[in-house]
């Protein structure tokens, strides 16, 4: 299940401030290798981004790259989280990448302090169950439908003479 809500758009900003963390592994990659040229591990690794990989930019061709080297030395559960992650990203459009962008930008403009709570609350919604998570999105959707009922402005019926 893809979550295209807000928490599904700071996954994807901390999936790129991983990326930009491991993108120093990339250095002496070429600067915009096609599909066809990537070798069969960094094929299997970026999966997920097959059909999209030909129209990414360069830079962001060479943080993937970054990942897929630095993937064999992760452990298979951050292996899973890596995949299920390019998975989310390879299924949102164009619109929810450019918001995830976005929010990562924010992000990395937040003080540390706000940065490290941030990601210690991410933590602890990525260990939710699925149910925990879709009950935790009814709440907030409803949250946010109330807002939105609040705001709307009534009109005024006008007074018995």
């Amino acid at each position: 299940m893809v979550r295209r809500n807000g928490a599904g758009l700071i996954l994807c900003a901390l999936l790129a401030l991983c990326a930009e963390a491991f993108a120093g592994n990339a250095h002496s990659a070429p600067a915009n290798p096609p599909w066809e040229s990537l070798n069969p591990d960094q094929q299997r690794i970026l999966g997920p981004l097959a059909a999209d990989w030909n129209q990414l930019e360069a830079e962001r061709r060479k943080k993937w790259i970054g990942i897929a080297a630095h993937y064999p030395k992760m452990t298979p559960e951050q292996q899973q989280r890596v995949q299920s992650r390019m998975r989310e990203w390879a299924s949102l459009t164009p619109e929810q990448r450019t918001k995830a962008r976005e929010r990562y930008h924010q992000i990395r403009k937040l003080p540390p302090k706000e940065r490290s709570d941030l990601k210690h609350k991410w933590d602890q919604y990525d260990q939710l169950s699925d149910e925990e998570r879709k009950a935790l999105r009814e709440k907030r959707r409803a949250a946010q439908a109330k807002e939105k009922a609040d705001a709307t402005i009534k009109p005024d019926t006008p007074p018995k003479q």
